[in-house]
């Protein structure tokens, strides 16, 4: 994932991120894809990202004010994940983000942060 900043025409990379597990040897085999697929956007705080993650799950990611791409959280199911796609919506003034697992079907969550 690449994070750039558009001004004036130009773009500037500002930060880069990927998945710990995909700079570890230990899962160059047999782990699964480890790919971002879909990125949705909060729509509550436009600086917070969910990323469909394949093998890797659902990943929670935060732009910091430094402009520094920071995972905040992340959901792999408990006998691993597959997932594809990732939307966020709202009801009850909450935001919740929708997920499909290809092996486990959909997965509604609700993102709560640490204090």
């Amino acid at each position: 994932m690449h994070l750039f900043r558009n001004q004036n025409g130009k773009m500037a990379e500002l930060d880069t991120y990927a998945l710990p597990e995909a700079h570890n040897p230990a899962y160059a085999a047999g782990a699964g894809d480890l790919s971002v697929h879909e990125v949705a956007v909060s729509h509550v705080d436009p600086r917070l990202l969910y990323f469909s993650y394949y093998a890797g799950g659902l990943r929670i990611a935060k732009i910091t004010a430094d402009e520094q791409i920071q995972e905040v959280g992340a959901f792999i199911a408990p006998n691993g994940s597959n997932h594809w796609g990732v939307q966020v919506f709202q009801d009850g003034g909450k935001e919740y983000v929708a997920t499909s697992d290809r092996d486990h079907g959909l997965w509604i969550l609700r993102y709560n942060p640490q204090p």
